[in-house]
């Protein structure tokens, strides 16, 4: 699990919503807007494939002029080493 919302890695995978609010609640809401490593923590979630429940409940807060991180957008961070498409086609396969 992550120990910052600009956390970078793997850990976003295992990190449940109820961490993520409870960060949210400590650090205040604009904590999701800040920029750490030049993005918004939503970009990292979904880069590093944070669950969709997660990055569900952040978009759900999340207000941005734009929708980029340099000239990559959501799906580009999703598409990215497919971690989150991975995700939903192994769920998928077992349906």
């Amino acid at each position: 699990m992550i120990n910052s919302l600009h956390a970078i890695g793997k850990k976003w995978a295992t990190t449940s919503v109820d961490l993520v609010q409870e960060m949210v609640e400590r650090e205040g809401e604009d904590a999701l807007q800040k920029q750490e490593h030049s993005n918004r923590p939503i970009f990292s979630a979904v880069r590093w494939g944070a669950t969709e429940e997660v990055v569900r409940w952040m978009c759900e807060r999340v207000v941005v002029n734009t929708w980029r991180y340099n000239t990559w957008t959501l799906l580009h961070c999703a598409a990215s080493d497919s971690y989150l498409l991975k995700k939903h086609f192994k769920r998928r396969k077992k349906l």
